[in-house]
């Protein structure tokens, strides 16, 4: 493929091929890309002002291909443009790749991808200290960005302004592919509501090994979310958030962390998307934590396999590893395991820690072959899976070990607050609590009176045949 200059009003730069040029050239305006073909970074651009909307680069054409070349694009410390952006690609354009260098300290974002645009590529770039955002995926109703995708790059940094709102925002997008991506302290310098990764109003997005690590909240910070989809028919897969905190950085005593959340506002319908073998670890919430979180009516019909919640702390307010809330429906839970959170401080009345939680007028939510062991509540109570209040759920062949709350009442391998028909099959409890008594041998409370929960006793000591229940002492 040839090498084309970048071209703007007519003018032809030959900076892509002089470097002696860089310096004076790339300091004084911006550059649009008007023409297809292959476009190659000669050299650094170290101090451009930026464009609000056009960007630093302005790719104008369809099948472009741009090429940093290992160099990168920045704005300039001082007297840049308020809300540049390094590099956008014009709404309407088609077959852009963008690849292989490092666009840094642009007031808004690095990279701005507009509505209307399919076969997008984004390879190999690292986003470093944009105010804003990383990168923006700005579709808009009926103008859909599709076919596109963003690989082996680097979100580092970014998110400082107190305007920050995410660091990878995917809006109204279709068949998106996002695989081998960091995004690693992206810590904003908001105090609302900071989604680290948004996909909003977009579906059969898919995501594979997209890790978000060492995210700090700042003073103040509400609610910082992991990944947060607004979406439906996406497949997370393989994703982690880690070592990340929500606190007022003295005290830890605010802010709620929701590592992967889906929540329908709006009407939206949130639903038949699908987590595999994702990690929530090692991450702390100065209010409430939750791992896997489900909330709204319109939120229905997810599925969850082989995903882990561990080792996770919050110091107040509620801890779910699964949490399952308001009037949310249908969801599917199996080969889960939430192990190793922990629940300090002094809570407000009705916290609780639940490695599995089920609450509001949540309905038809079962869990097959999921574990919770080794959760613990210093000051409240603790189940291995919690029924606050739902309806019609199942719970098959889980294992609940080494749930502690403040006493050995709230100690529970399997509790049952409120609620109605909900089942619960082939269900072993092992020594929750620390001094369990004979009748409630592994920690499993008295369901509420006259429920049905399956052939079993209440307190789950008598077997029944074919749903039998265990309650193992030691």
């Amino acid at each position: 493929m040839s090498k084309k200059n970048l071209s703007q009003n007519n003018i032809f730069l030959a900076i892509f091929f002089l470097s002696s040029f860089v310096v004076s050239i790339f300091s004084a305006a911006d550059w649009t890309i008007t023409t297809s073909g292959t476009y190659v970074l000669n050299d650094d651009i170290p101090a451009s002002t930026g464009d609000a909307t056009k960007g630093t680069i302005n790719i104008a054409s369809s099948y472009v291909t741009l090429d940093l070349a290992g160099r990168f694009i920045a704005q300039t410390s001082s007297g840049g443009t308020a809300g540049a952006i390094g590099i956008v690609v014009n709404a309407g354009v088609t077959d852009v790749t963008i690849k292989n260098g490092t666009i840094r300290s642009f007031l808004q974002s690095g990279v701005r991808i507009n509505r209307n645009n399919k076969r997008i590529s984004l390879q190999n770039l690292i986003i470093e200290s944009c105010a804003v955002r990383g990168i923006e995926f700005q579709g808009a109703s009926g103008n859909l960005i599709t076919q596109s995708e963003i690989k082996n790059c680097k979100i580092f940094n970014c998110c400082s302004s107190s305007s920050a709102d995410t660091a990878l925002q995917i809006l109204f997008s279709d068949g998106l592919f996002v695989e081998n991506v960091i995004l690693e302290s992206n810590n904003p310098g908001a105090t609302g509501v900071f989604n680290t990764v948004l996909i909003d109003s977009s579906s059969y997005c898919y995501l594979n090994n997209v890790a978000i690590v060492n995210v700090l909240g700042a003073a103040g910070t509400s609610t910082l979310r992991g990944f947060s989809l607004i979406s439906n028919n996406a497949v997370v897969q393989s994703c982690i958030l880690d070592n990340c905190i929500t606190s007022s950085n003295t005290n830890l005593s605010s802010g709620i962390i929701h590592d992967f959340y889906l929540n329908a506002p709006g009407g939206n319908l949130v639903s038949y998307n699908v987590f595999n073998n994702c990690l929530s670890s090692n991450n702390t919430a100065g209010g409430n934590f939750y791992g896997f979180y489900c909330s709204g009516s319109n939120t229905q019909v997810n599925t969850f396999d082989a995903c882990t919640v561990i080792g996770n702390t919050s110091t107040g307010g509620n801890v779910g590893g699964f949490e399952f809330d308001s009037s949310t429906t249908k969801h599917l839970a199996t080969n889960c395991l939430a192990i190793g959170n922990l629940h300090t401080t002094s809570p407000a009345a009705g916290t609780s820690l639940g490695g599995f939680k089920i609450e509001g007028t949540s309905s038809y939510i079962s869990l097959i072959r999921c574990a919770a062991t080794d959760n613990i509540s210093t000051t409240a109570v603790c189940a291995g899976i919690y029924i606050v209040s739902g309806s019609s759920c199942y719970v098959k062949e889980c294992n609940t070990t080494k749930n502690t709350g403040n006493s050995d009442a709230n100690s529970n391998g399997l509790r049952w607050d409120a609620g109605a028909n909900n089942i619960f099959v082939k269900n072993l409890a092992v020594r929750n609590g620390t001094t369990a008594s004979t009748t409630d041998i592994g920690g499993a409370l008295p369901f509420p009176a006259g429920s049905q929960t399956s052939a079993t006793s209440a307190t789950m000591s008598t077997p029944g045949v074919p749903w039998s229940n265990l309650k193992i002492a030691s």
